[in-house]
């Protein structure tokens, strides 16, 4: 009843001020103006930047992303001069934008035919703004969604100077279609809008026909995505407690944003307040700045704490306790940690008390800490004062990752409160999450990708995170996935093949988006579960560096085989590798990339990457749009009588052979050839006469062929992708092993046939 009245309202509203212009024209549009300026005020009062670049006087094309049905209406108030808006029809007809029509000019077009004749020309011959959206439909979320052909095209063909509107938090009112969508919007969005002016759009080349038109509207849309992630900058330029905080106030107290293995929902009034209780002992033990060493499990204690050390301005250093003691001591020495945050049920149940033996650090035991008191309750209700002055600013550490150790002790990873924000920005731009989702996530949060993709994201912006132990519970995992009506999964192979094998068909009925990476997916992975769980895989690409994530595909922009677009923001660039063709070792720069290593023979010493570039080791190639293609490390390349053999494509091969094993393929020395390869595998007798018929198959050379097989176990690290580091130490033991009983039955054998 009350929306039908502001119907009939708006309507008399809108016939009376029609009325008015017919007979004072004048005066019509003058009082047509100031209403749509008033509602624009009340419906939206956007927060405005880039404005001053905007031209007053000459024409041009303003190209703006779509979010809600009075788009038109706030970009008409906010530049308050001549305008020409070209809508396509499926804009709904409501009574703000007929009013709009009798102040600027307003066009139904139809965009599937070319614009240009259309009535642009006309407007622009006229001096008028040309004001298009080439989204097809509205936003729900931060992605940019299609984009129109046609709208592209004329963004292309038209030569008046192009100007960009990004709008965001329209979505989220009652005019968007946010709303409608979600179940759970957010309470406190805020409504930004931003003008770019001197945006250059990427030429296409000489492309012809109908691709030339896809061509525009990809390069549009990665433009706008572009413009997009930079809008966001004030947010992922932020320390991570202030982004909890932010969080806390845009989402809701009260909304729960994650639950653990013990089945107790945790809100953000719950999350803000142990942390800040936590907080307070570790502040007793600290000093700001310290590197305060996180010796947890996936739970609501290691949230608690990680946000804890994060609001007192300490470093929080990701401990991996699957590591041996050595290479445990190893890393606390490298970040010069002095305290550990830990359990002792959590020490004891998991037998993990000997990696802090005789240790030179301080213990702090979270179960001896006093439970939540009347006080303690109360002031979670109380408001939260931020003193910023206190926090550190976003370019300095907050977070210390290790590498797994692939070239000796581990690699200290330090990463900015930028870098990992950044990239939760990147990850939601490229896929349009939005607060409905629910993140399933086992995989351990001494890793970036459980750290960041699957825990400080979703928490931070707005959605919820089931956390869970361990990946290697597959027997578990898809019942939790079903109860927890996760949305969102992330795996690696390994993992995705144990938990297919474990899952019931409806367990996964509510995933939206399986994001897979760690490791190359293979073709029977993604097989599996698009006949059996009619789930698309769309492969990603990250490195602890990078925080991590460098591509994911989605579902705006999917290519089968490839990793993804490049994150928005990030340069590359591909270094030639001799002996490989197309490709070469991939460098990174970008706001997602680590502040630099804590090397084992300097500790605490920041190493920054060489003017910004961080090398990840991996033979990449990068096709004509973009799409990333991982060929593997560069020291999982062979050369072999001149001739450099991708491991990784070996292995591939061996795969499709013998589904289902766990098995790699390694670089020996050879004194013959320079490098010989070899096949680890679980099979007792591998049949390497068939493997090379195979491979001849394949229409590989037969120097692809291994020339000896090993029968052993292959280690694994906790995210499920092969330790290659350990597993070479194994391959050398083996051999010394094998090649001592050699000698000694040569000893033995020697004498009797003589």
């Amino acid at each position: 009843m009350f929306k039908f009245f502001f119907m009939v309202y708006g309507f008399l509203m809108y016939k009376i001020i029609a009325a008015i212009k017919k007979y004072r024209p004048s005066f019509g549009v003058a009082l047509a103006r100031f209403i749509v300026k008033l509602a624009a005020f009340f419906l939206a009062r956007p927060k405005v930047s880039g404005l001053s670049a905007m031209p007053k006087l000459s024409s041009g094309i303003l190209i703006a992303n779509r979010t809600s049905a009075i788009d038109a209406v706030v970009l008409a108030a906010v530049l308050d001069r001549k305008l020409a808006f070209f809508l396509d029809r499926s804009w709904p007809d409501n009574v703000w934008l007929r009013i709009l029509g009798l102040w600027q000019q307003v066009t139904r077009v139809d965009y599937d035919k070319p614009l240009a004749g259309q009535g642009v020309e006309a407007a622009l011959a006229e001096g008028a703004l040309v004001v298009v959206f080439p989204e097809a439909i509205p936003t729900t979320a931060t992605i940019i969604t299609k984009i129109n052909q046609e709208a592209a095209a004329l963004a292309y063909e038209i030569e008046d100077p192009k100007f960009f509107a990004i709008l965001d938090g329209l979505q989220y009112r009652r005019h968007g279609d946010g709303p409608t969508k979600l179940s759970q919007p957010p309470v406190r969005y805020p409504i930004r809008l931003h003008f770019h002016a001197g945006v250059e759009i990427p030429g296409i080349g000489s492309v012809t026909g109908r691709e030339r038109k896809v061509k525009m509207a990809r390069t549009l849309h990665l433009v706008m995505s572009e413009l997009r992630f930079e809008d966001c900058g004030e947010f992922w330029r932020m320390n991570l407690w202030l982004a909890l905080l932010r969080a806390k106030r845009v989402f809701g107290a009260s909304k729960i944003t994650f639950e653990d293995a013990s089945r107790r929902p945790m809100s953000y009034r719950d999350l803000v307040g142990t942390a800040r209780r936590f907080a307070s002992r570790f502040e007793a033990e600290t000093s700001r700045g310290d590197p305060v060493g996180l010796l947890l499990p996936n739970s609501a204690n290691l949230a608690s704490s990680l946000f804890g050390l994060l609001s007192i301005a300490r470093v929080a250093v990701m401990l991996n306790y699957t590591q041996g003691p050595v290479l445990f001591k190893a890393s606390l020495e490298t970040a010069q940690v002095k305290t550990i945050v830990t359990s002792s049920s959590f020490l004891n149940e998991s037998g993990l008390i000997r990696l802090v033996e005789n240790l030179p650090v301080t213990l702090i035991d979270i179960d001896k800490f006093p439970a939540p008191g009347f006080w303690d309750k109360v002031a979670t209700w109380l408001p939260e004062f931020a003193p910023t002055g206190d926090l550190p600013c976003c370019e300095e550490t907050a977070i210390i990752v290790f590498t797994s150790g692939s070239e000796g002790l581990p690699k200290g990873v330090v990463h900015s409160h930028r870098s990992l924000l950044s990239n939760n920005y990147q990850v939601v731009i490229g896929n349009g999450f939005n607060s409905d989702e629910i993140f399933f996530n086992a995989m351990p949060l001494f890793h970036t990708m459980g750290l960041n993709l699957l825990f400080l994201l979703p928490v931070l912006l707005g959605m919820k995170c089931f956390l869970y132990l361990t990946p290697l519970h597959a027997h578990t995992i898809p019942r939790l996935i079903y109860e927890s009506k996760a949305t969102v999964m992330v795996a690696s192979d390994t993992f995705a093949n144990a938990w297919a094998r474990e899952t019931h068909i409806t367990d996964l009925h509510n995933i939206k988006y399986l994001l897979a990476g760690s490791e190359r997916i293979k073709e029977k992975t993604h097989e599996l579960y698009f006949k059996q769980f009619g789930i698309r895989i769309l492969e990603g690409y990250g490195v602890t560096e990078c925080s991590p994530a460098i591509g994911i595909n989605s579902w705006m922009t999917f290519r089968y085989g490839s990793c993804g677009l490049l994150m928005t923001g990030l340069k590359a660039r591909l270094e030639p590798v001799e002996g490989v063709e197309v490709g070469g070792v991939l460098h990174l720069k970008g706001p997602n990339v680590m502040r630099g290593y804590i090397l084992p023979e300097n500790p605490g010493v920041l190493v920054e990457p060489p003017d910004g570039w961080h090398d990840t080791g991996d033979i990449c190639e990068i096709d004509a749009e973009g799409y990333i293609f991982v060929r593997g490390r560069r020291k999982r390349f062979a050369k072999i009588a001149g001739e450099m053999i991708s491991l990784t494509t070996v292995e591939e091969v061996v795969n499709k052979l013998w589904p289902g094993q766990l098995q790699a393929v390694v670089a020996l020395e050879d004194e013959r050839r320079g490098e010989k390869l070899v096949l680890i595998t679980q099979q007792e007798e591998p049949d390497m006469a068939k493997l090379r018929q195979v491979i001849r198959e394949e229409g590989l050379p037969d120097f692809y062929c291994p020339r000896q097989f090993l029968t052993m176990s292959v280690p694994l690290y906790p995210v499920g992708k092969i330790n290659m580091p350990q597993l070479m130490i194994d391959v050398k033991e083996k051999l010394k092993a094998m090649a001592k009983d050699a000698a000694k039955d040569g000893e033995t054998q020697g004498p009797e046939a003589g």
